[in-house]
């Protein structure tokens, strides 16, 4: 196969998965029927992996969170078991399984809602098409990422932000106070807002 047969094929390949892999991978196949089975294979596996991420009812690396004004973002499921929200990150996929990483922290998120709880996270009707990799034919070596798109969950952030759950801080003396009613918890908000 020669590097213009292989160009023209990442090119023109109707899925655009072709993009997604090295071009020193797909050379390495040898002929465009070897890349072709390999392709087909990868696809078949990114099916998988997405049948099986979306039935995981829980919030995980990768998915989509609208947050503040109906901006998006993905989370990012730390070691801790909490969340981060960005988007900065890479998200390696396979079989019920995802793990973000690169850049978490994402100075265009509002500090409220970087960090957030499952129990912030209310699960929405809607799927969101969204980068991710996995290592060609599910074999892992150096060379062998590849790149597609595949549907995630979206989630709602609905985090409280008054005083009361964001911080606890009870008034000083002569503190201001917020007296309002969370919209959230319902409590009366005699706390300062220290966050």
């Amino acid at each position: 196969m020669t590097y213009n047969e292989i160009i023209n094929y990442i090119d023109n390949e109707e899925t655009g998965i072709a993009k997604g892999y090295s071009y020193q991978f797909l050379s390495d196949a040898f002929c465009l029927n070897t890349v072709k089975k390999i392709i087909q294979n990868d696809l078949n596996i990114f099916s998988e992996i997405e049948k099986s991420l979306l039935e995981i009812k829980e919030p995980l690396s990768g998915d989509f969170v609208i947050y503040g004004d109906n901006k998006i973002a993905r989370l990012y499921k730390t070691f801790a078991g909490n969340y981060q929200i960005s988007n900065g990150i890479g998200v390696y996929v396979s079989n019920g399984f995802s793990q973000g990483s690169g850049c978490v922290y994402d100075f265009d998120i509002e500090e409220q809602y970087r960090h957030c709880k499952s129990d912030d996270l209310v699960l929405t009707d809607a799927f969101k098409k969204g980068r991710c990799w996995t290592f060609s034919g599910n074999e892992s070596g150096g060379g062998r990422g590849v790149y597609f798109e595949i549907n995630f969950k979206v989630w709602k952030l609905e985090k409280c932000i008054c005083p009361i759950c964001r911080a606890g801080k009870l008034v000083e003396d002569g503190e201001s106070i917020d007296s309002g009613i969370c919209s959230k918890c319902g409590e009366q908000s005699y706390f300062q807002d220290a966050i």
